[in-house]
């Protein structure tokens, strides 16, 4: 039974190394400020996350290269 844990530890662990983050800071593009809860998706998919308070988002991505993100923010 000591088994089964391992084997599905290899398993999760060799999926993680498929995905690669994607980051990044959004700003003003005038005045370099970061924005705040902008959404970043990846074109044409639902794959993407929201900035923080400085403007930075993190996700993972287990899809081919390149991508292009899109960026938007309402009242901007």
């Amino acid at each position: 039974m000591k088994l089964v844990p391992v084997i599905l530890f290899i398993v999760l662990f060799i999926n993680t190394l498929d995905a690669q983050n994607i980051t990044g800071t959004v700003t003003d593009k005038s005045d370099k400020q970061p924005i705040v809860g902008a959404i970043v998706l990846i074109e044409n998919t639902r794959i993407g996350a929201a900035t923080d308070m400085d403007g930075k988002f993190t996700f993972s991505y287990e899809g081919e290269f390149p991508v292009n993100l899109k960026i938007s923010f309402l009242g901007y």
